[in-house]
């Protein structure tokens, strides 16, 4: 049926007043920025009328998608869909929006300036905002920051694991950079058992085939203050990564491409490649694996994305196993689904009990406890109950993937692997889940 609203006061809500933080912010600006009309209550609270020109594109953008199962001929198959099926934003950008009634006598909605207080020797950051290491990543850079690996007393008030501390050179420094609807309070001291924090350093691989993701995953570190530098085949496979990288990620690429740079090819499928110089061929090979054994075993950190998440398990030996690989009852095409995050890890600091998750892939975990060389943490898990799992988008077999792991860190060594088993900052559209990926960097450079 097409959509209409229900009535000169149909509209969506979101909190956006003082402690909403960044998300619901971005949310109306985004909507604003492509032509939306929005209204702003006194407590800074944004609504969205339907009774609008856009109504329509607002409410496909707010509320969750359904793929219609269209059958052409009889059987169990519908008409697939081709490409992504869930673009729901409340959920990618981990912001509430919800459907709700128009007050009266709302004032135009227009951004607001961030303005965070400078008058203090030293200020706390709580975490959770991805928006956070915007202020994190510049504070580094002109001054002292530390972050509380457990719960800390400041400013006569309670902090939890993953705080972030600002001396005052670091917060002018930050406040350049500050998003409306952030904010910090003023402690007076930083506590001394927090961990002095430093920008860490980042490598990015980059296969010689064309990633998509590499290119997505470079610009999402970028805007958020990193800096990451590209690690071609040739310089993984060269070593001695540990002097010059804390950590290095691996974007969403099959882990045929990353071990040889040849794609994976069903039996029946042409065999022809076009030739290409060879400086421009080629993987990591045997070389650039065991440089990233060196790495990991000496102290670094490495995080992997979606399907690269296969090559490190494979590589490495890891206790992990993708327990839908083989699965022909399961496919899905691009869907946002529910993950129930573990607390109190460095990985999964600020994060809420439950996350919306961009999932395009085939893939999720079976673990086990390893020996004593290594210490295996879930991260995140898929429901236990199959109709739990989908927020938005198509999926068939949900059973397959329910109670199976999302995310898994696992020690190495000396070092850490991440393993984020979905597209955690996918065409930089799910700053809902770009904390993982933050948080993995930041946990690189820990004691």
């Amino acid at each position: 049926a097409a959509f209409a609203p229900k009535g000169a006061g149909d509209a969506f809500g979101t909190p956006a007043g003082p402690g909403a933080g960044a998300g619901a912010a971005r949310l109306a600006a985004l909507l604003a920025e492509h032509g939306v009309e929005l209204r702003a209550a006194t407590n800074g609270d944004v609504y969205v009328p339907l009774a609008q020109p856009y109504g329509r594109f607002v409410n496909e953008l707010l509320t969750p998608q359904r793929y219609p199962e269209t059958k052409l001929v009889p059987g169990k198959d519908i008409v697939r869909p081709y490409d992504v099926s869930a673009w729901t934003l409340p959920l990618m950008m981990g912001v509430t929006a919800e459907r709700a009634t128009l007050p009266a006598a709302l004032a135009p909605w227009k951004a607001v300036a961030p303005s965070l207080p400078l008058d203090g020797a030293a200020f706390a950051l709580a975490p959770g905002s991805p928006e956070n290491a915007r202020l994190v990543n510049a504070g580094l850079r002109g001054g002292t920051v530390r972050i509380a690996r457990a719960a800390v007393s400041a400013g006569g008030r309670e902090w939890p694991a993953g705080t972030v501390f600002l001396d005052g050179a670091a917060a002018k420094a930050a406040a350049a950079r500050a998003q409306p609807g952030q904010s910090w309070t003023a402690v007076g001291s930083v506590p001394p058992d927090a961990e002095p924090l430093r920008l860490p350093r980042v490598g990015l691989y980059k296969p010689w085939t064309a990633s998509m993701d590499e290119g997505w995953t470079r610009f999402v570190l970028e805007q958020y203050g990193f800096e990451p530098k590209t690690l071609e085949n040739k310089s993984v496979r060269a070593g001695g990564l540990a002097a010059a990288f804390d950590a290095i990620v691996l974007p969403d690429v099959p882990k045929e491409l990353i071990a040889t740079g040849k794609p994976k090819r069903d039996e029946a499928a042409m065999r022809y490649l076009r030739e290409l110089p060879a400086e421009y061929t080629g993987g990591l090979e045997k070389e650039g694996a065991a440089a990233l054994k060196d790495f990991v075993e000496k102290g670094g950190t490495l995080v992997a994305l979606s399907s690269s998440t296969e090559y490190l398990i494979d590589e490495l030996a890891l206790p992990v196993r993708n327990a839908v690989a083989r699965s022909s009852d399961f496919a899905i095409a691009g869907s946002i689904l529910r993950a129930e995050v573990a607390p109190g890890h460095p990985v999964t600091y600020g994060l809420p009990s439950e996350v919306a998750v961009f999932q395009d892939e085939a893939l999720a975990f079976d673990t086990v406890l390893p020996g004593p060389e290594m210490d295996r943490r879930v991260l995140a898990t898929y429901p236990a109950a199959p109709a739990d799992v989908l927020l938005s988008g198509w999926m068939r077999g949900p059973e397959a993937i329910a109670r199976k792991a999302a995310a898994v860190a696992v020690t190495y060594g000396k070092g850490r692997v991440v393993l984020l088993g979905f597209r955690a900052q996918h065409r930089a559209q799910t700053p809902g889940t770009f904390p993982f990926v933050f948080n993995a960097l930041y946990w690189s450079t820990a004691k």
